[in-house]
């Protein structure tokens, strides 16, 4: 079971992220788990965690990596969001991987801004979180985190961003 969370803070962002990666002969049959990396940080100013097929991930962090060497995190946050998306599309679509095997949270900065997109795992499109909706759990383990976070807003958030210290 997979769980990715990313909260904007109104001081940063937070990503988490659980530690195990599951095998199985198809999505019906589970076979051992075993202790995994989800999160990856490009350029100590890239956080990317992913849910989904491995390979797929490791190559969305590559796009990422390659990204980050062209200074492509400089450019407006929605060019970001589009470019990152299409050469992974684009990635994806040249060993003929259908959609919907991978999704992805991925944090940046760029000047004194913190952003934080969510890559669907439905569709790979780019969607930006802000003071109006500024969580987002990913992975088969959200019909778990989705109610957990509900909470936590409603408890100790309310209808703003919290602080991350």
């Amino acid at each position: 079971m997979t769980i990715l969370i990313g909260i904007l803070c109104q001081d940063g962002i937070v990503v988490g992220a659980d530690s195990s990666a599951t095998f199985g002969a198809g999505p019906q049959y589970k076979t051992i788990e075993q202790k995994c990396k989800k999160i990856e940080v490009v350029g100590e100013r890239v956080i990317v965690a992913g849910t989904g097929q491995v390979g797929l991930g490791q190559r969305f962090n590559y796009v990422v990596e390659e990204y980050w060497k062209a200074k492509g995190f400089q450019k407006h946050y929605l060019e970001v969001g589009r470019e990152l998306s299409a050469n992974c599309i684009s990635n994806f679509a040249s060993s003929q991987a259908t959609r919907g095997q991978y999704g992805s949270l991925l944090a940046y900065t760029a000047g004194e801004k913190f952003f934080l997109c969510e890559f669907a795992i439905v569709d790979f499109q780019p969607e930006f979180k802000d003071s109006n909706m500024w969580y987002v759990s990913m992975g088969s383990g959200q019909l778990i985190v989705d109610p957990f976070l509900g909470l936590m807003r409603k408890v100790f958030w309310g209808d703003s961003p919290p602080r991350c210290n």
